[in-house]
């Protein structure tokens, strides 16, 4: 569901998308959309009581039918992928608006993780941070199933691909000051 062109000796090695927990919220909000207005309809006989009536519940019907679509297609082409050379997110607000961010490995500072919520511990997910050289915030993957284990995968392919890289990446001077320098707090 998501286009990616791989440079000629790059490799694919993973591709994560949120929990599908995170769709409950959604899923929930559709039962209301659909449940109510049906189940008052059929309850006060409102619904068959004319055409109109009934073409008026069935648009409704397909309007949070394609609400529900939309929800699923862009949960589903949000990804989070992981090659040999670069870390791509691929982020799309609506059906037709897109934005990519991606970095090579080697600009990688440090990963963690982070889980915030009874939710989120119970269902194994949460958020992990990269940052990275250049950025002045952390590269955030959300909601992202078991995320220490995907903290410690992106770990480890930056060392192997990132740190090894022949085409490492040299930092300006204003780069390194940002990243390394940590900035007097004035009084």
């Amino acid at each position: 569901m998501f286009s990616l062109k791989l440079h000629s000796d790059e490799q694919l090695l993973a591709v994560y998308r949120k929990h599908e927990v995170t769709l409950v919220p959604k899923v929930l909000q559709i039962f209301v959309f659909i449940f109510i207005p049906w189940f008052f309809g059929l309850k006060y006989d409102y619904v068959f009581s004319s055409p109109d009536h009934t073409k008026i519940f069935i648009a409704w019907t397909l309007l949070v039918a394609f609400f529900a679509l939309h929800a699923f297609i862009v949960w589903s082409i949000n990804v989070y992928i992981v090659t040999t050379k670069r870390l791509v997110h691929i982020v799309h607000t609506g059906l037709f608006k897109k934005t990519v961010v991606e970095t090579p490995l080697d600009r990688i500072l440090n990963v963690s993780f982070r889980t915030t919520g009874i939710l989120s511990t119970l269902f194994n997910y949460g958020d992990v941070l990269v940052e990275v050289v250049g950025l002045d915030h952390s590269l955030i993957l959300k909601a992202i199933p078991g995320p220490s284990r995907v903290k410690d995968f992106i770990w480890k392919i930056h060392l192997e691909y990132g740190a090894s890289s022949s085409t490492k990446t040299a930092y300006t001077q204003p780069e390194f000051a940002k990243v390394f320098i940590k900035p007097k707090k004035s009084l």
